[in-house]
């Protein structure tokens, strides 16, 4: 698996605009066009820019011969070049960072936060964790607890994304557990219980206020490895 990441805040924005946009296609220049916010134009051009090009850093394809079509719960996917199918990849962004995961015949999510103080983090954890997750919370300290928090939410939002269930998939009715050997496992009620064991997961702190978090199956399980590499466009 590869990852990777820019930093937003070190883009020219006209220069990769000027220099990268006959890369996007129509229909992505149409929509890069309709935004209002120039905040969001940016995150918008650069997410499409840096799926193109990661996409053909791994094949023959040129990062414009690229198309994409919108799965049932609205993620991106490959709809060409067919032959490249079995290419799997996931984006997430906040401030200051994008990530793209890439990877070869899996099921893949990957989300990335801000770690920053959360008003009422118990009630937050309380309506969104499993009750397990909830009372592992309330036993650690604060400074830990934060941390914590950060780490189960990065969880959830990748498997629900490398589950590509939406919200179909309720974030309550699943839990993570932290070995001693610091493995990551999930224990669902909505699958049987082979199923979680072939996932893999993975936490990471690219900066020092980022978490991120990716979560991982492939055909009949295997070793997580990852490749990490900081773009620059």
């Amino acid at each position: 698996m590869i990852l990777r990441l820019i930093d937003l805040d070190t883009l020219d924005p006209k220069k990769s605009a000027d220099q990268y946009w006959n890369l996007l296609d129509t229909a992505e220049r149409e929509k890069y066009l309709s935004l209002k916010l120039e905040s969001k134009k940016q995150e918008y051009f650069i997410t499409r820019v840096l799926i193109r090009k990661s996409l053909s850093e791994h094949t023959n394809v040129r990062p414009e011969e690229w198309h994409f079509s919108t799965g049932p719960f609205g993620r991106p996917q490959i709809s060409h070049p067919i032959e490249e199918i079995s290419l799997t990849f996931n984006v997430s962004h906040t401030e200051g960072i994008l990530v793209c995961a890439i990877a070869v015949d899996c099921s893949l999510g990957v989300d990335i936060e801000v770690v920053r103080p959360v008003e009422n983090l118990l009630g937050v954890a309380e309506s969104t964790f499993n009750p397990k997750e909830l009372q592992r919370l309330m036993q650690l300290d604060e400074d830990l607890r934060v941390q914590r928090f950060y780490e189960y939410w990065t969880l959830k939002e990748a498997y629900v994304k490398a589950r590509e269930k939406g919200l179909s998939l309720p974030t309550k009715d699943f839990s993570f557990e932290f070995g001693s050997d610091e493995t990551i496992s999930v224990f669902t009620e909505c699958s049987h219980p082979e199923d979680s064991q072939d996932w893999r997961f993975l936490l990471r702190r690219p900066t020092a206020q980022h978490q991120l978090a990716v979560a991982y199956k492939e055909p009949g399980g295997g070793n997580l490895i990852i490749s990490e590499k900081w773009e620059t466009l």
